[in-house]
């Protein structure tokens, strides 16, 4: 088939047509790239952060910010994401899948999986390094430690406590059988109201006074 000449769409240049269908429209792929984009090659924006006007020149349009380091300052992704999660947990679907697990009996164990997934761990070192966290556990120390000073008699024999924190066995904690701040009864920092517990006996029982 003889060769015809045809005009590109894009930028009206003359080129010879050799497919075998004589369809081209294009005279090469960066010009059909760009015209078969609906929208324009650039578009003016403002950024979300520091309110700078800037050219979106990405192939899909959807750049909110005019540099990475103004991306990673705001929090739309996160406070986008915290509002749909706040939706979808009043959903019916959402509620009638809870309900489902507390049925079968397997809600504690899927909890139990994703607590011991790298993903939650990852997620909980992250945030025991933030101030949201450091900040109330110290507070929550220096007062436990206060109650302890507060509680300790004179007559306390103070290396009987040592050795028995020192011989605490992996995985036990050192309860007070008493508790120091109960809701009826409170205990004294003494060796006889020392004892050992496992992490989560311990917990379970917080500030209660197990007899």
């Amino acid at each position: 088939m003889p060769s015809i000449k045809n005009k590109c769409l894009n930028c009206n240049k003359s080129f010879i047509d050799f497919s075998v269908n004589k369809v081209k429209k294009y005279c090469s792929y960066k010009c059909k790239s760009k015209g078969r984009r609906k929208t324009p090659i650039t578009i003016k924006k403002n950024c979300l952060v520091c309110n700078k006007e800037f050219t979106d020149t990405s192939y899909a349009k959807n750049r909110k910010h005019c540099k990475k380091s103004c991306g990673e300052k705001s929090d739309y992704h996160k406070i986008k994401k915290n509002i749909y999660l706040k939706e979808y947990r009043k959903k019916d679907k959402y509620i009638n899948y809870q309900k489902k697990l507390k049925v079968n009996g397997t809600l504690k164990k899927y909890r139990k999986k994703y607590e011991s997934s790298p993903k939650f761990i990852f997620f909980l070192k992250k945030f025991r390094k933030t101030d949201n966290f450091l900040i109330p556990h110290k507070i929550r120390q220096a007062k436990r430690r206060a109650d302890k000073l507060n509680a300790t008699p004179k007559w306390t024999n103070l290396k009987k406590i040592k050795e028995i924190y020192k011989n605490c066995p992996r995985g036990y904690h050192v309860d007070h059988i008493v508790p120091l701040k109960g809701v009826n009864v409170c205990g004294l920092h003494v060796e006889n109201n020392l004892q050992y517990l496992t992490a989560q006996e311990n917990i379970s029982k917080g500030n209660k006074l197990i007899c």
